[in-house]
């Protein structure tokens, strides 16, 4: 029902995420989690869930990082990521740094830092790209799931 509800939201289908919120209401999530769908849809397609009247209340999550980052370490997480480092990461090294080490916090934190599994998150990103017909995301974010499976075996 979540995962409806996200795809709702980025097709702004105000009824639909409604509809689809009253049932993950009833559900078993947690406040936290539904609230890290909402961050990770906003930092997905910016689409902000509080016109939605569903409005984020994460405070500060134990796994968050206070490392210190460069324009390096961002080109190498997104070639790591992508496969290559994306024309838009180039851009943002070339003309504005701080904002590339900005933006690289802000991903990794909606991925890696809120309540919701890693992998759920991954996958509410594969819907909501699914949705949109964004297949080459869906290929980016489906292979972190596979990725983290394949390395707990390891």
């Amino acid at each position: 029902m979540l995962f409806a509800a996200a795809i709702a939201a980025v097709k702004r289908d105000e009824k639909l995420v409604t509809h689809f919120m009253s049932k993950v209401a009833a559900g078993a999530l947690s406040v936290e989690q539904v609230d890290s769908a909402c961050v990770g849809v906003l930092n997905s397609r910016g689409v902000v869930p509080a016109h939605y009247n569903v409005v984020p209340t994460i405070a500060p999550h134990a796994k968050q990082s206070a490392d210190n980052v460069d324009v390096a370490s961002a080109r190498a997480y997104f070639e790591g990521h992508f496969g290559s480092v994306p024309n838009f990461v180039e851009l943002l090294a070339e003309n504005s740094p701080p904002a590339l080490e900005g933006f690289f916090l802000m991903r990794r934190a909606t991925l890696m830092e809120t309540p919701m599994p890693n992998k759920m998150m991954e996958l509410l990103l594969c819907a909501v790209n699914a949705a949109e017909f964004q297949a080459r995301f869906v290929a980016i974010h489906a292979r972190e799931p596979v990725e983290l499976v394949l390395r707990k075996r390891n």
